[in-house]
């Protein structure tokens, strides 16, 4: 929006220094005091100087000048040609003005709306607790893979994204790095992004950025992160949950989780999800080494549902911001186009040297394809 009103506001300040271009060429002849009559050829010098012979042609009837026609219309398409007294063009203008600045409205609030509507989803249904407790068990199950963690590492070192990867580690640098822990681990490299996140009363936790939103919904290494991963235990409602003394919790349909009538917070370090075979339902990490596999060139270990789900929410949202857009530049273009024919009106109807002809024409170039500013060709063309 900011590179688009850049746009518009240089094109304003367009006919303003060419028309301060025309009056610096013709100080000397506004010095000179030239008083005479428009329809004389010879005009008398009072200022002083030698008497010049000069020839003045007046170019426009009725004093309408073709900037001043450019610069309106720049402002407010249309009023160019109301100053030309073209009056159905002035209308046509206008008519596209507030056609499409209205759209434009209208596509940017709904992607608002699709924007609030998966941000909601995805605080409902994902949880980056989830994520961050089955990494933790991909590298501490020692009956898997040959890495163990150093004792310093806990889940609060597992969140923090400055521990996750480095482009190249330094000599003598002993820092743990988690996605080059998980690639040699289990030959896997699909761990390649960290959620964003900041210190918060001593913890690390996720922030929920605009990047944020994006990578839990595009990328599968954040499959674990959501209620209906098929390797986690699970009901209708969310992830199943077990505690270091082998109490377990499920989610109700409010989604909360009760112990013995008391709500429990599962995401602390105290809570754990489940794993289990997705085919059997019965407690297995089998997945912890087996991540990346897939069935007919899907992952076999995957949040089927609500991944592709928030995926679609995104998608919506994104179309109708790029719709928006979409009808934005044809606001700037109708600006543009409005102020070259306010031009050419005064010229064709005021001009007394040339009798000019103007014509637009807006096609489409396929007619199947959707909505875009690439589908459309302007074809502006003069006669005279």
């Amino acid at each position: 929006m900011k590179k688009t009103m850049s746009i518009l506001v240089a094109l304003l300040i367009l006919p303003i220094m060419l028309k301060a271009g025309e009056i610096d060429n013709n100080i000397d002849r506004i010095n000179n005091s030239i008083y005479a009559d428009a329809t004389k050829d010879d005009y008398k010098i009072v200022s002083g100087r030698k008497r010049v012979k000069t020839k003045f042609i007046e170019k426009y009837a009725e004093g309408k000048d073709p900037l001043i026609a450019s610069g309106l219309s720049l402002l407010l398409p249309g009023a160019g040609e109301f100053y030309g007294e073209s009056y159905i063009r002035s209308g046509i203008f206008l008519g596209i003005e507030a056609t499409t600045l209205s759209l434009y409205f209208v596509y940017s609030g709904d992607g608002d709306d699709k924007t609030d509507e998966f941000h909601s989803f995805a605080n409902k249904h994902f949880n980056e607790s989830a994520y961050y407790k089955g990494i933790y068990m991909m590298l501490s199950d020692k009956s898997n893979h040959s890495i163990t963690l150093p004792d310093s590492v806990d889940l609060d070192y597992i969140r923090n994204r400055n521990y996750w990867g480095v482009d190249k580690i330094q000599p003598g640098d002993e820092t743990f790095y988690v996605s080059i822990a998980l690639d040699s681990a289990f030959k896997y490299s699909g761990f390649t992004h960290n959620l964003p996140g900041k210190y918060r009363d001593g913890k690390w936790v996720a922030k929920k950025t605009q990047q944020y939103y994006e990578m839990i919904g595009k990328y599968h290494q954040f499959a674990m992160g959501w209620d209906d991963f098929n390797a986690w235990k699970h009901n209708d409602h969310g992830l199943i949950y077990r505690d270091e003394n082998g109490n377990i919790v499920e989610p109700n349909e409010a989604g909360k989780y009760l112990l013995n009538g008391v709500e429990v917070d599962v995401n602390s370090d105290n809570w754990n999800p489940i794993p289990v075979n997705p085919d059997t339902d019965a407690e297995d990490k089998a997945f912890l080494t087996t991540y990346e596999a897939r069935n007919s060139g899907s992952y076999r270990y995957d949040s089927k549902k609500r991944r592709n789900a928030y995926e679609n929410l995104r998608d919506e949202a994104n179309n109708a911001y790029e719709t928006g857009q979409t009808f934005i530049m044809l606001t700037l273009l109708n600006h543009v186009v409005s102020s070259f024919d306010a031009s050419f009106v005064i010229k064709s109807k005021y001009g007394l040297e040339k009798s000019l002809g103007s014509k637009i024409r807006i096609d489409r170039r396929d007619e199947a394809e959707k909505f875009s500013m690439d589908n459309f060709k302007l074809t502006y063309s003069l006669s005279w």
